[in-house]
């Protein structure tokens, strides 16, 4: 079952891996074809990391198409370090090494030190934000603060 939202589609997996490579470690029958339940699990997979890590700082309306370039690069970025931890023979890159690299992306992302240049990042809930904890005696009593 894939999500509503698919940040990338099975074309531009093959041109960040090539259809060939693609084939490779998504042919699960050995039939010489992709499967469509392998390829969209591993979209649906991606695209569910990034949104993970984007939409506590960007609005839902990031999910709107067409997706921002940065999006869809991320999102890319995680489907290589996918692919290559499922089959490294044929990717062949250090998986933990591109998740990290990804992961440092989509941390320097949710802490505003890059943007999403088609959308300014909403201010998170706590920046800037005062936290008072009062007293739940003195409400109990009917106190004033």
């Amino acid at each position: 079952m894939t999500h509503a939202v698919q940040l990338v589609t099975l074309e531009q997996v093959e041109d960040r891996l090539s259809p060939h490579v693609v084939r490779q470690i998504y042919d699960d029958a050995n039939d010489g074809a992709v499967s469509k339940t392998a390829i969209a699990r591993l979209i649906d997979d991606a695209t569910a990391w990034v949104l993970s890590w984007v939409t506590p700082t960007y609005t839902t309306s990031i999910t709107d198409t067409p997706y921002a370039a940065e999006l869809v690069r991320l999102t890319l970025d995680a489907v290589e370090w996918m692919a290559a931890k499922r089959h490294p023979e044929y990717v062949r890159r250090d998986w933990e090494k591109l998740k990290g690299d990804n992961r440092q992306d989509l941390i320097d992302l949710r802490s505003q030190m890059r943007t999403i240049a088609e959308a300014p990042p909403d201010p998170s809930a706590t920046v800037g934000g005062l936290t008072i904890a009062l007293d739940p005696v003195l409400f109990a009593g009917g106190g004033d603060i």
